[in-house]
């Protein structure tokens, strides 16, 4: 598959059905890295978030369903044995309907707030007075939906088996995660995020310190970040942090890094916070961003170019737009 594809396929499958996500959570594979890639979703402002497969919870709701299904899905094939994709779509409606510790909802719900209608009548009676074919194809129909029903029934027993022996699997070697509380420092992994220094090798390891912010759950935790990140999601697992030593020095401060990984371009010079986006206009063919920066509070126009790690400020500008044109024809 070419990345071309790849776009094709986001149109017909996604976009026409749900339009444009905020952001797409993928490995890094060569599609996803693909300059095309890039250009098509910094165009359409969608979020990039590439994330390293060989860490389950890297990329955490992701990796546990695709590991799930897994298992799931193995023991549905070892039930339907030939023709198991026939009856794919109903392995993956049961799926889609199970109910989700992590999000307390079905994927269903998730999607539409609502449930799907899954029930199964009596079967119908041939007519009165049928012939031999008309009464073969009733018993046919009917037929065809019992094997519905005693698969799903199959496919409900495996889930609950599937879910008992992954959480089994995954707290076997499972050390406990270290407990932060709020205000506590911790240094940040770079390893998720991309730097325009061209040795990865020799860049900073972690950001940092950064002070935690809230808890979520038990395994990650909100950071206060600093303008340079704040276009960036500031949920992180707890593997991708490390606790910052009180003192590493008696008599010393710890003092906060600032040469971190994104706050400098290709040419050295250090990238500004945008507090907002104002407006927009086509210059002598050049889109451009009317800019209000955060730490000057300086108003300027900038290329498209100019503006980057701003997919989040470009996303509430277009919305903010469109709210306003709305209003103005409504009155």
């Amino acid at each position: 598959m070419t990345t071309a594809e790849l776009a094709d396929l986001f149109i017909q499958h996604v976009y026409k059905l749900y339009g444009l996500p905020d952001c797409i959570v993928s490995d890094r594979g060569n599609l996803f890295v693909a300059e095309f890639w890039k250009a098509v979703c910094t165009r359409l402002c969608v979020d990039l978030s590439l994330l390293l497969s060989y860490h389950l919870e890297t990329n955490g709701q992701t990796e546990i369903s695709n590991a799930f299904a897994a298992q799931y899905l193995q023991m549905y094939v070892d039930f339907t044995q030939k023709d198991w994709e026939d009856w794919l779509a109903l392995a993956e409606f049961a799926a889609n309907n199970v109910y989700n510790k992590a999000t307390k909802m079905s994927p269903f719900f998730a999607n539409s707030a609502q449930h799907p209608r899954m029930s199964f009548g009596p079967p119908r009676p041939p007519p009165l007075h049928a012939s031999a074919m008309i009464r073969k194809a009733n018993e046919l129909g009917n037929n065809f939906v019992n094997q519905m029903e005693e698969i799903l029934g199959i496919l409900k027993e495996n889930i609950i088996n599937a879910n008992a022996r992954y959480e089994e699997q995954t707290n076997q070697n499972r050390t406990p995660a270290p407990a932060y509380r709020v205000g506590d420092l911790v240094f940040l992994s770079t390893r998720n995020i991309d730097s325009p220094r061209p040795a990865k090798k020799l860049d900073n390891k972690y950001l940092g310190p950064l002070k935690i912010k809230s808890p979520l759950g038990t395994h990650a935790y909100r950071l206060e970040l600093p303008d340079e990140l704040q276009s960036f999601d500031n949920s992180f697992h707890t593997s991708l942090l490390q606790p910052a030593p009180e003192n590493v020095f008696p008599g010393q401060n710890l003092v906060q890094d600032t040469g971190t990984t994104i706050m400098v371009d290709d040419y050295g010079e250090k990238l500004w916070a945008i507090d907002k986006l104002l407006n927009c206009r086509r210059h002598k063919g050049v889109y451009q961003y009317q800019v209000k920066w955060r730490s000057t509070e300086e108003v300027t126009w900038e290329p498209l170019k100019n503006v980057v790690f701003a997919s989040k400020a470009i996303r509430e500008f277009e919305e903010e737009f469109l709210a306003k044109r709305d209003l103005q024809r409504r009155i």
